[in-house]
């Protein structure tokens, strides 16, 4: 992963060895309500399942691409997905916002602050998957030999995650810090630590 040397406060992501992890002891999973919003841009359309984020540890949720869009998905206990698919459009920094609420099992997708669809959850289990205990941005990484695989091609700029489910009018609220749990700006501009603004110290590793 790479700094734009353009003033640009983002990261980087090659689509070949690229990724970062922020570790296994995150509390986001879908057996409480969650948050999350992450904001991209890509000049290259992506391969089919490249991955943006995704967390397997306690049950499973990623976002990720399909056939040109972006789609947020959650897996049931039946090991289905259950996806909400928006448009993405190259060369436009784009912000997605999936949320989840576990008592009505109800996950809601937003792009660029507007709601685009919901989704109800049939299962009160998960997926989860061990041989992944890490938060991971960038890719997936094989559980045998560790490389990276579903690599995602374009810059990250910035990734906020909650540890409860935020509201319509709390998505317009680019600074809301209540039960806030890390906050990625992406902007060093060097060095392999991903820092958590968050205040919580969640910091990451930048591999590649």
């Amino acid at each position: 992963c790479e700094y734009p040397d353009n003033g640009d406060y983002s990261l980087s992501f090659d689509g070949v060895d690229d990724y970062a992890l922020l570790g296994s002891n995150f509390n986001v999973n879908p057996y409480q309500d969650f948050s999350v919003s992450l904001t991209i841009n890509s000049s290259i359309e992506n391969n089919d399942e490249a991955i943006i984020l995704m967390q397997s540890n306690v049950g499973q949720f990623q976002f990720d691409f399909d056939k040109g869009q972006v789609e947020f998905g959650i897996k049931d206990g039946n090991a289905a997905w259950n996806n909400i698919s928006s448009d993405y459009n190259l060369n436009q920094l784009t912000k997605y916002t999936g949320t989840y609420n576990h008592s009505n099992r109800i996950m809601k997708f937003y792009l660029n602050d507007v709601f685009i669809g919901s989704n109800l959850i049939s299962t009160d289990t998960f997926w989860f998957d061990p041989a992944h205990p890490d938060l991971i941005i960038g890719a997936v990484l094989n559980p045998g030999s560790g490389t990276p695989q579903q690599q995602y091609l374009g810059n990250i700029d910035e990734i906020k995650i909650w540890e409860r489910e935020l509201d319509d009018d709390e998505i317009l609220l680019a600074q809301n810090s209540e039960s806030l749990l890390a906050h990625y700006k992406f902007d060093a501009g060097s060095g392999d630590i991903l820092y958590d603004h968050s205040g919580n110290q969640n910091h990451g590793t930048i591999h590649g």
